[in-house]
């Protein structure tokens, strides 16, 4: 109903600031809910495969996405409303940009893997040790293990700013 004057930013905001969008556009039926959740899901086993591609085979990469596909939480449609989906694909996505920033550390990557890193916080809390590993990584990732520099500065400087892209709209709506 758009009533933020009660939102605890400690209890996964973002997801439903996600269900909003599903159910300004489609109306109030629960079965908006549960296909929304659907969606999310279908986009998790596109990047097991491009994960699995990288760190294997095509193969390996395809038989991988097929289970994922089939994964319960990828094909929900029960009565529950499950942020777990949205968890899974942004610390999915996460990886998939730690992957990347090996070859790619450019502002753009930065910025994306800051709003990825934002969105899987606010997405829920539970997962914080996770996002802290894949922060530490990713960190690691794009320093220049011979020196410390403005350029390793600027680098965090981006993931920082995607991370508050993704963290703004929701405290300004607060």
């Amino acid at each position: 109903q758009g009533n933020f004057s009660k939102v605890d930013y400690w209890h996964a905001p973002f997801y439903s600031l996600y269900l909003s969008i599903f159910i300004k556009i489609f109306g109030t039926a629960p079965s908006t809910v549960f296909y929304s959740q659907a969606v999310i899901g279908a986009f998790l086993p596109i990047l097991i495969v491009k994960i699995v591609s990288k760190l294997r085979d095509e193969k390996t990469a395809l038989i991988a996405g097929f289970l994922t596909a089939v994964y319960p939480l990828c094909i929900h449609f029960s009565v529950v409303i499950n942020r777990a989906s949205l968890q899974i694909l942004a610390l999915t996505s996460l990886v998939y940009f730690c992957l990347i920033l090996k070859e790619k550390n450019g502002a753009n990557w930065l910025f994306i893997f800051g709003a990825f890193w934002g969105i899987g916080f606010y997405s829920g809390q539970a997962t914080a040790p996770i996002l802290a590993f894949l922060a530490i990584y990713g960190l690691w990732e794009v320093s220049n293990k011979k020196k410390y520099g403005i350029g390793f500065v600027k680098k965090i400087g981006w993931i920082i700013l995607g991370g508050t892209a993704a963290f703004a709209p929701l405290n300004a709506i607060y």
